[in-house]
């Protein structure tokens, strides 16, 4: 998925290598339901929008063209993690209504927007991701903290999609995931 753009996004800030590869989902990673995942995430999207307004705001930040163009597209992955979310509640949300009911059908067509838009953040994020030049800015605290929360909530977004992967599969849902759009599973960094 976009998780590889997002941990280059981080390199490049960090300068840290680029070229990183996603590790696979493991089922072992999911010892929580998914509720209470997606209530932590929740968490951490506040302090991760926050740390990203403050960020914005820094005058240092604000002088290093490059810098603002780092945390433009850490604002654009924001808005990934933020539509994954959503994904993942309608994914919660169909696993535990009716095959027939009115919530399953919303979740459905919630799941297929949302991989949708889900494909068009990606493509933002790639496209600009892979442009970004290492910042004039020495790395500080506030830029350790918007690491730091972003790759929380990617390790969070692992443990989400875990638990959702265990309780789909379980699910009489499966055959209608077929006609969804295809999410991508890797980055062409």
């Amino acid at each position: 998925m976009i998780f590889i753009v997002i941990l280059c996004a981080a390199s490049v800030l960090t300068d840290a290598d680029a070229k990183v590869r996603r590790a696979t989902v493991s089922r072992k990673a999911a010892p929580k339901s998914a509720d209470q995942l997606l209530s932590e995430l929740q968490v951490l999207e506040k302090i991760r929008r926050d740390s990203l307004k403050k960020a914005f705001g820094n005058p240092k930040y604000k002088a290093d063209p490059r810098m603002m163009e780092n945390l433009s597209v850490l604002s654009l992955v924001d808005s990934l993690f933020l539509e994954y979310h959503n994904y993942y509640n309608a994914m919660n949300k169909l696993i535990r209504s009716d095959e027939e009911s009115t919530a399953a059908h919303q979740a459905l067509t919630t799941i297929k927007s949302s991989r949708e838009r889900l494909i068009k953040l990606y493509k933002a994020v790639t496209e600009k991701g892979g442009k970004l030049q290492k910042p004039n800015v020495s790395t500080d605290n506030q830029m350790n903290l918007l690491e730091t929360v972003f790759g929380k909530t990617l390790k969070k977004n692992d443990e989400i999609e875990a638990e959702l992967r265990v309780e789909f599969e379980k699910s009489p849902f499966i055959n209608h995931m077929k006609n969804m759009p295809n999410l991508p599973n890797e980055s062409p960094f």
